[in-house]
């Protein structure tokens, strides 16, 4: 991730870097996107990059790291409800405003393909504990209100139901990286039912 100092810059400042940035990967991916290049069209010299920026994987991080928080920003975590069946209908309803954003932003979801295929690869290190971080407290909230309506287990450590759960978001998000549609839904749910129904 980036240094401490890019935080600190002028959000404005931060946001047209990490804009130029999300362009480039988004169109010809982390291996096709000229380092120097987004340096150039973002008016940061090879020095100041550096002082922001381990390189160009750290940039690339920080990018997928902000597609995720907007992600994240379109799906709240479902109201609490009173039983079982309307917390699998919100629990649906949340996944499917996954798909509205990824359909109405094509670049974040050009974004999630590339990485999945460059880390498939080899040619990015492994994001994805990282980004399971930035949605940990969503599924964490999402757990505890399914336990609530009585619709999750409640045998398990908390910490291995959360690690469960996000494993099967890790494994269907790679399966159906490119083809995510209402049927994928279906199968998230379906997998979903069996793991954590009591």
């Amino acid at each position: 991730m980036p240094r401490s100092r890019f935080d600190r810059l002028d959000p404005t400042r931060r946001e047209q870097i990490l804009d130029v940035a999300a362009r480039a990967f988004a169109e010809s991916g982390f291996d096709g996107a000229s380092y120097n290049r987004i340096l150039a069209d973002a008016e940061l010299s090879k020095s100041s990059a550096y002082y922001l920026f381990e390189g160009k994987a750290d940039l690339y991080a920080a990018v997928l790291q902000r597609a995720t928080t907007g992600l994240l920003a379109a799906m709240p975590v479902p109201e609490p409800t009173t039983d079982a069946p309307e917390w699998w209908a919100s629990t649906r309803a949340w996944l499917q405003s996954s798909l509205v954003f990824l359909h109405t932003q094509p670049q974040a979801a050009a974004l999630f393909l590339g990485y999945l295929d460059a880390r498939r690869r080899g040619v990015v290190p492994d994001l994805d504990h990282q980004l399971d971080e930035a949605a940990r407290g969503t599924v964490e909230a999402l757990l505890a209100s399914g336990q609530a309506a009585g619709a999750v287990r409640t045998d398990l450590p908390g910490e291995l139901l959360l690690a469960l759960t996000g494993a099967v978001f890790a494994a269907l998000d790679h399966h159906f990286a490119a083809s995510l549609d209402e049927g994928a839904i279906d199968v998230y749910i379906d997998t979903l039912r069996r793991l954590l129904t009591p």
